[in-house]
């Protein structure tokens, strides 16, 4: 599996995602990382001598996410520096199996009434429960008619493509960041009519703070920079209070402590 991680002036997050990520995951792992100055670029610095990994200073955005992925791995996963694993990774399903998924989505489950990112409550829609031989049970329905989180498969948060549905789109779109990806991913979606997930999140996404302008996205008030100076000076997030934290919505401000 491909595995892409966006980070940008948030060393300190990214360093919870990947020890929060399952071990092989976290090895593999493809890192295109933006920092506004010094201060994030040696906080970086900290993250690649403790880390494996591949770590590329973005040069050209479009370009660095095409090198990124290998066309032989079958799948391909996103993740913001923002995420964070919350229960144990699961055995992903053939996206090619009846019925035909666009996405398995990691960060979504079937009990979620409420978006966050909207800051309204969401209808769940009909959901089936499958269950192949010799992988784990998931949940599946037509993202075409659902409402919300339930109605968007390509969220860059912890969704799950075959690389042969992303790679063409990535190659064709035009974008320059992150967000402007997610936008042109969104407005020309992968023509396979289900979602699915798993009947808990494996991870949820902690909005604490914004880090760029494209998207005026909904964030709390803990500041990249205050984070980033107590990386500095040998601070990390405890990982401890993520573990099995049961999630109500793909988002959800949650507080920090630190060690």
């Amino acid at each position: 599996m491909n595995v892409i991680i966006f980070s940008k002036d948030r060393p300190m997050q990214l360093d919870l995602l990947l020890r929060s990520m399952p071990q092989e995951m976290a090895h593999k792992a493809w890192v295109i990382i933006r920092c506004s100055d010094t201060g994030y670029y040696n906080g970086y610095l900290r993250i690649i001598d403790e880390h494996e990994g591949m770590f590329v200073f973005q040069s050209d955005f479009k370009r660095d996410v095409i090198e990124a992925i290998n066309p032989v791995d079958g799948l391909t996963v996103f993740f913001t520096d923002d995420d964070v694993f919350i229960n144990p990774m699961p055995t992903i399903p053939n996206l090619e199996a009846d019925p035909p998924m666009s996405c398995i989505s990691l960060r979504l489950h079937p009990n979620m009434d409420y978006c966050y990112t909207m800051d309204k409550k969401q209808k769940r829609p009909d959901i089936v429960s499958v269950c192949p031989a010799n992988t784990d049970c998931f949940l599946t329905w037509e993202w075409g008619s659902a409402d919300a989180d339930y109605g968007y498969p390509m969220s860059l948060d912890g969704h799950v493509f075959r690389t042969a549905d992303i790679l063409p789109l990535l190659q064709q779109l035009g974008y320059h960041d992150p967000n402007s990806l997610e936008g042109q991913l969104a407005r020309h979606p992968i023509k396979r009519p289900y979602m699915a997930c798993f009947d808990r999140s494996i991870i949820v996404n902690n909005p604490i703070n914004r880090v760029q302008n494209t998207a005026r996205n909904r964030h709390g008030d803990i500041s990249a920079r205050e984070l980033n100076d107590l990386w500095l000076s040998g601070k990390r997030i405890k990982l401890d209070p993520f573990k099995g934290y049961e999630n109500k919505a793909c988002h959800e401000e949650i507080p920090l402590e630190f060690e």
